[in-house]
């Protein structure tokens, strides 16, 4: 029992940990630089981020509005 208990809490922190506030399209639209770092730190991962689709959308939308 006492170790089901470990496991939960250990399982529930590692969630906590892990989690961060991800930045919505319009951020990255307002925010030319950071959309801009973060589409050359995306493309260094293998597995795209909530992020890193967000950034691209907003460059996507930037780009095609003018």
């Amino acid at each position: 029992m006492k170790s089901k208990i470990v496991m939960c809490v250990t399982f529930f922190m590692l969630i906590g940990c892990n989690s961060e506030d991800v930045k919505s399209v319009s951020y990255y639209k307002e925010h030319k630089n950071e959309r801009i770092d973060k589409l050359k730190s995306c493309n260094k991962e293998t597995r795209p981020t909530e992020e890193c689709k967000n950034a691209a959308e907003a460059q996507h939308q930037v780009y095609f509005q003018k």
